[in-house]
């Protein structure tokens, strides 16, 4: 059971805000996730995948060669991703 302290509630009306979400994306599958200004990037068991944060179209997919590492995935000050693999490889990922 997860504690009730770590509830997120938020009343939305009353933030100005819609109560249904603008998109979504299934990602039963997911390990890990991050935000950057335009993209979610979303760590699956096989894949690494960016959704536009505007619409949650799919921007790229990479292939992963093994399941990341629950929360093994951050974004650096310049859009890398960075994904950690439980076959103890660390992945970057981005425009060089």
């Amino acid at each position: 059971m997860a504690n009730p302290r770590n509830q997120f509630l938020v009343d939305w009306p009353k933030l100005g805000l819609r109560e249904k979400p603008l998109w979504s994306y299934e990602c039963n599958n997911s390990q890990a996730f991050a935000m950057c200004s335009n993209a979610v990037v979303v760590a699956e068991e096989s894949k690494l995948i960016a959704l536009n944060i505007d619409d949650g179209s799919v921007v790229w997919s990479c292939p992963l060669p093994a399941a990341p590492v629950e929360w093994g995935l951050a974004i650096d000050a310049e859009g890398h991703s960075i994904v950690a693999l439980e076959n103890g490889q660390v992945m970057c990922f981005g425009q060089e």
